[in-house]
């Protein structure tokens, strides 16, 4: 399975449901878990550990147990993206720290119409195809080919 990336609206297949403001769907829809990807987000973009599934325990352990609502934008699309592959999110709430976890999401649909990303994560590995036809093994050659406007490289020799 690959993570299906969308840079508009018309290349979404109509089967796929299209959220664009993640955040209400993730409190109403989307649970923590204990995942090693999940833990590592919530770490990495919130310095939040996982509490039980409809909290964490933020970077002011002393405040206590607050309710999952509470956590970040990017954490709560790139948590909805995960558990729910089968419908499409917008990620362009998102901040660099939650970007950088694209390569590790080897499932779900995203929309990503304003493709800006420095990356600075520690992969090059990825599994994206883009818009429905071009598949992706290599993040910088899948950014490359985004910030290019979408026009395909060819493949890599490698």
């Amino acid at each position: 399975m690959a993570l299906h990336v969308y840079t508009s609206e018309k290349f979404i297949p109509q089967e796929i449901r299209l959220v664009l403001w993640g955040d209400s769907y993730f409190d109403t829809h989307t649970y923590l878990s204990t995942d090693p990807l999940v833990t590592d987000i919530l770490w990495t973009v919130d310095k939040a550990k996982y509490n039980n599934k409809n909290s964490f325990i933020s970077r002011v352990p002393e405040i206590g147990a607050l309710n999952k609502n509470y956590l970040s934008s990017g954490t709560k699309t790139l948590l909805n993206i995960i558990n729910h592959p089968d419908i499409c999110f917008s990620i362009e709430t998102c901040g660099g720290n939650a970007l950088d976890f694209i390569p590790y999401l080897h499932s779900g649909n995203i929309l990503w119409r304003l493709a800006v990303l420095n990356y600075a994560g520690d992969s090059t590995e990825c599994d994206i195809i883009l818009n429905g036809s071009r598949q992706y093994t290599n993040i910088f050659r899948f950014l490359e080919t985004l910030m290019d406007g979408g026009n395909f490289y060819e493949p890599d020799l490698e």
